[in-house]
């Protein structure tokens, strides 16, 4: 049951960058989940709009429906058509998802055709739990049974993953870099244009 850490503002408002999410192995995805899937060596968070063999279709307006069905959006603080480059309508490929982040005007997704639909092997997991902040603790699914037990241990989670790094990496670095992860705004075209180097601090990044 991996825990992720949400980087970048693609799914603003439902999860915002510093948030850390559940995430469980799922295939039978459906229209409103929010997963986590691979592209390239960068692991994007982003929501399901159409199944395998769906039409998905967007007007200038930004709103979406699927097989003739307009969808009720009420996760979107703002529609937006984005960054489109795809013929639409679009039927969606077979054993793939179309996907789109709720930050429709700047996120990179499945409008686009450096994305494109994104097949089975792709996808992570479904992230169904928010753990961090407290205040915002809770289920992104009403997946009731496993809501309670994550309900019982995510204080334990939050503590031990969370917590205690805080706690132990609070000194002054030494390393002299930045941490940073590459998101999707890190890069244009495929080239990475936010000219910061990854980096994690480790304990040997502070003094002893």
């Amino acid at each position: 049951m991996p825990v992720l850490s949400i980087y970048g503002y693609s799914m603003s408002p439902t999860l915002e960058q510093g948030q850390y999410v559940v995430s469980v192995k799922n295939t039978k995805l459906k229209s409103g989940d929010i997963v986590a899937f691979w592209q390239g060596n960068k692991l994007l968070v982003k929501r399901v709009i159409a199944s395998p063999g769906q039409w998905v279709d967007i007007d200038v307006n930004g709103n979406v429906s699927v097989d003739g069905k307009a969808l009720d959006e009420k996760y979107l603080n703002e529609k937006a058509l984005g960054n489109c480059d795809i013929d639409l309508p679009h039927q969606v490929s077979e054993s793939h998802w179309f996907l789109m982040g709720d930050n429709r005007d700047t996120s990179i997704d499945s409008r686009s055709r450096a994305i494109g639909d994104i097949s089975k092997e792709q996808i992570e997991g479904q992230i169904i739990f928010r753990i961090w902040p407290f205040d915002q603790i809770g289920s992104l699914k009403k997946w009731k049974r496993i809501t309670l037990a994550l309900s019982c241990v995510v204080v334990f989670c939050v503590v031990y993953a969370l917590t205690l790094p805080a706690i132990t990496l609070e000194g002054k670095t030494i390393c002299g870099m930045e941490e940073h992860t590459h998101t999707e705004e890190c890069y244009q075209d495929d080239k990475l244009i936010c000219g910061k180097e990854e980096h994690q601090h480790t304990e040997d990044c502070y003094e002893k």
